[in-house]
């Protein structure tokens, strides 16, 4: 799949673990091994980083760059992300969340102009069937 995840698990259920493929056998050291990492602490020093490091100017662009990143990814994802945000400090995920609901605002009034446009150019071209107008 073009533009999928290389990783797993993610959002859209591929690639998925192939259970018929052999472990490497390649020695190395120390030993290597899989570790259940589903019960690690990800956000103790992330909210330690946030709320004894940073000042309000670096948390403003923080959120700024973290709400630029997700602007373009699919609202289900914003959701979850802005989620697990919350477990960092609940300040982080609304400061993060206004910024993109006004992202996606602008984007939506972009696409609602974009086909209201087309609509009138298209309705103001004789040559275009009238079937074929919105």
């Amino acid at each position: 799949m073009c533009g999928a995840p290389n990783y797993y698990p993610n959002s859209f259920s591929a690639p998925e673990i192939q259970p018929q493929c052999v472990e490497s056998k390649f020695k190395v050291y120390p030993d290597v091994a899989r570790y259940n990492s589903s019960d690690e602490d990800n956000v103790t020093q992330v909210r330690t980083f946030y709320t004894e490091v940073l000042n309000d100017e670096e948390r403003q662009r923080l959120y700024e760059n973290f709400a630029g990143s997700l602007k373009g990814a699919q609202l289900f994802i914003q959701q979850r992300m802005v989620e697990n945000l919350k477990a960092i400090h609940p300040d982080y995920a609304s400061r993060v969340q206004k910024l993109l609901d006004k992202y996606n605002e602008e984007a939506e009034k972009v696409r609602h102009t974009c086909w209201f446009h087309r609509v009138i150019v298209d309705a103001a071209d004789p040559t275009i069937p009238n079937q074929f107008i919105m």
